[in-house]
């Protein structure tokens, strides 16, 4: 099946809006707090938020990464539900953006539930679930891709298709 010169120049004119649609709508300021856990180590949940913050920190979408120490006090799995909740725990600690959620234990796997707030729009931007086996390996190469889709709302797989059409 040929294109024919009309089919063509909609793909040429179209195909900047696809790489448009599929990139954030912002480069902010992301802090990430704790994750929420159940049933998972504290160590292990301090290195699980600590290895979010560091796929954040190597994508050109976000200009700083606000990694914080300590959860605070008011944020449990009500505030995850809770703009205003959410969006006071942005403004506190000097970021435009959260990227926070919980992970569970699931037998040999860990299960996120990882949102984006966005605190200028004032609303939870996507919200996704994913499960990676709790095996280091598996989870050093799963994050990225996890990390990409609640960032941009679409998969690495999809990303990458879309950056070569």
């Amino acid at each position: 099946m040929r294109s024919s010169t009309g089919t063509t120049l909609l793909r040429m004119m179209f195909s900047p809006l696809v790489l448009l649609a599929i990139a954030p709508a912002w480069a902010g300021e992301v802090v990430v707090p704790p994750l929420l856990s159940s049933g998972v180590e504290s160590q292990t949940v301090h290195n699980l938020t600590t290895l979010i913050a560091s796929e954040l920190d190597f994508m050109p979408e976000v200009d700083k990464v606000i990694e914080l120490d300590t959860r605070p006090s008011n944020l449990g799995t009500n505030c995850l539900a809770s703009t205003s909740c959410l969006a006071g725990i942005t403004r506190n600690n000097g970021g435009n953006q959260l990227i926070g959620g919980i992970v569970k234990a699931k037998g040999e796997d860990f299960e996120f539930d990882l949102l984006l707030y966005d605190s200028t729009a004032n609303k939870i931007v996507r919200r996704k679930s994913f499960t990676i086996n709790s095996n280091p390996t598996a989870i050093a190469n799963g994050m990225t891709p996890i990390i990409i889709e609640v960032l941009t709302g679409v998969g690495a797989e999809e990303k990458a298709a879309a950056a070569i059409n």
